[in-house]
């Protein structure tokens, strides 16, 4: 029994302002990156729509390859995993096939969005990391 005067407050955990779904509603919108693939400049395009991300890539204005996957995000500790499933390649020498399922860790800061592929465990690939940077809707 409580005493007069004392209030019960039952304790909830607090969900934190930084949480998968702030993380995907900061990843809307579109992000480029440019690179340089045997003396040619690429331009690397990625488009957010709710959970979902297309990638095209560009050399000059000629689309060299594109593709969609569905993603989703999840927080382990201090590390932030981009996980995606159902993709499929839509333009390119491998247009019309699927794409493999995958993860990265990831960070996102300010208009950077940074990508490191292959250092999770069980992971074969060699390590990469990718920056892109935000850009105005094409």
């Amino acid at each position: 029994m409580l005493a007069a005067g004392y209030l019960f407050v039952a304790l909830l955990p607090v969900q934190s302002a930084e949480s998968p779904d702030t993380d995907i509603a900061r990843l809307q919108g579109f992000w480029e990156m440019r690179v340089r693939q045997n003396g040619v400049e690429l331009r690397i395009v990625k488009e957010v729509v709710d959970r979902k991300e297309t990638v095209t890539v560009y050399r000059g204005t000629e689309v060299v390859h594109s593709h969609h996957v569905d993603f989703e995000i999840t927080f382990t500790g201090d590390v932030r995993i981009f996980r995606w499933r159902n993709g499929m390649d839509t333009a390119g020498p491998n247009k019309g096939k699927p794409k493999a399922d995958g993860r990265f860790i990831y960070r996102l800061e300010d208009d950077r969005w940074t990508g490191i592929f292959g250092a999770l465990e069980g992971e074969t690939r060699p390590v990469y990391v990718e920056q892109y940077r935000r850009i105005p809707p094409l």
